[in-house]
C-alpha cells in the first residue's frame, strides 16, 4: 500500500514537466487565469528523433491572444514561423528579439511513446491568435516550418500522440473555452 501510495506522489510530481502537460494556475495577486502548456514534440516523420516542440499559455488578461512557445533541439537562432493548416499557409514573427537557450540537463523524456535524451534547446515565443490555435487544433493536416537564420526545420503539429503537441493544445483549448 505505502508503496503505492508513493508511486502515485511520483507520477503526480514528474508529469507537471513532461512535454504536452497542461495546467491552469490563478494569481493571488490580481486573479489572472492562465492555462500553460508545457512544450509537446512535433513530429518529424518516420523513425526521425522529433527536433521541435510547441508549447505556451493564454491568459484571461489577453483573452484573444496566445503565446506560443517554440523550441528547438540545438542551439539555433530561431527567426519565424510558418505554419499550414490544411494547406493555408500563415507566417509569424518573432515576439521577443532573442533566441533562448537552456540544456535540459536531467529532463530527457523516456516513456512508452519516444525517447528523448538530454539535449540543448533553442526556444522564441511568438504572439498567435486564439483563433489560430483553435483552426490548428481542428486541422487535419498541420505541418509546421521554424526558421533558423540559413536554414529550416519542419514538423507536424497534427500527430496525435501522448507527449506531442496537439492533444495538449487540444485540452488547452477546452480548458480555454470552458472558462468564458
Amino acid at each position: 500500500m505505502f508503496r503505492s501510495i508513493v508511486f502515485i506522489a511520483l507520477l503526480l510530481t514528474g508529469c507537471a514537466g513532461m512535454p504536452g502537460n497542461v495546467s491552469v494556475t490563478k494569481s493571488k495577486l490580481d486573479g489572472e487565469r492562465q492555462v500553460h502548456v508545457e512544450p509537446g514534440w512535433l513530429y518529424a516523420g518516420g523513425m526521425k528523433m522529433p527536433e521541435m516542440k510547441f508549447g505556451g499559455f493564454w491568459s484571461d488578461k489577453d483573452p484573444n491572444d496566445f503565446i506560443l512557445d517554440v523550441a528547438v533541439v540545438g542551439v539555433e537562432s530561431v527567426t519565424g514561423l510558418k505554419i499550414a493548416v490544411d494547406g493555408q499557409i500563415s507566417e509569424f514573427s518573432p515576439s521577443e528579439a532573442f533566441t533562448n537557450f537552456k540544456d535540459t540537463g536531467g529532463s530527457g523524456v523516456n516513456n512508452s511513446v519516444l525517447y528523448i535524451p538530454d539535449h540543448p534547446e533553442s526556444d522564441k515565443r511568438f504572439v498567435i491568435p486564439l483563433d489560430y490555435v483553435k483552426q490548428m487544433v481542428a486541422g487535419k493536416k498541420v505541418i509546421v516550418q521554424v526558421h533558423l537564420g540559413r536554414t529550416v526545420k519542419e514538423g507536424e503539429f497534427s500527430f496525435n500522440q501522448q507527449s506531442y503537441a496537439k492533444p495538449a493544445f487540444r485540452k488547452a483549448v477546452a480548458l480555454i473555452e470552458n472558462s468564458n
